[in-house]
């Protein structure tokens, strides 16, 4: 018998009106999830994005941290390598950059980078994730599939609870190559003082 409703939308600011915001790869998550039955129930949410969204093929070597950012816990994955703009053709994925998912930490049940299988059973088990983040990194994306993990303590559900906790991003550092110059991306364009020719700054 179906116990709980749980809707998952995925939003991205696109506002045409101003490239800044536009142009950010960021999009948020947000969870709306509520009791259909009359009654409350105890919920935990589980979330990961897998290490291979960084990678061209699966058996490249990626890295994965942590960081704190104001209220914020951060998890980052990315190539090895890091070969920027190396790449043209076909049935290519950007293996330059970094994969980024960030959570407010007052939000947050845990937050850990683990193996996908680890993290999978120990939220089965417990409703949270391992104590430690995995540290065997380098290791290929397709090497007991390393993620960057969430969970989310809802406690006691009834008929409504609308939550907008989680960020995902992708950040590829440089954009285009550009008369032999490689560009950041628009949304930042001005830093480590590149310019944009689109703007002359």
């Amino acid at each position: 018998m179906l116990r709980i409703s749980l809707v998952l939308t995925f939003i991205t600011p696109a506002l045409a009106d101003d490239l800044d915001i536009l142009s950010r790869p960021v999009t948020y998550l947000v969870w709306d999830v509520r009791a259909v039955d009359g009654r409350s129930h105890k919920v935990s949410l589980y979330f990961h994005c897998a290490a291979q969204l960084a990678v061209n093929t699966p058996d490249q070597p990626v890295m994965a941290s942590r960081a704190r950012v104001g209220a914020l816990d951060v998890l980052r994955a990315g190539s090895r390598e890091q070969p920027v703009l190396a790449k043209s053709g076909d049935n290519l994925r950007i293996d330059w950059g970094y994969l980024y998912v960030a959570a407010a930490r007052q939000e947050t049940g845990s937050s850990a980078v683990a193996s996908e299988r680890n993290a999978r059973a120990e939220f089965l088990k417990s409703g949270s994730l391992p104590d430690a983040d995995d540290l065997e990194v380098p290791r290929a994306a397709n090497d007991r599939s390393p993620v960057l993990a969430f969970t989310f303590d809802l406690g006691e559900v009834g008929a409504h609870l609308g939550l907008a906790p989680l960020m995902v991003a992708f950040d590829d550092l440089f954009a285009i190559e550009y008369f032999h110059r490689k560009l950041r991306p628009y949304w930042r364009r001005e830093r480590d003082g590149c310019s944009c020719p689109a703007t002359g700054r």
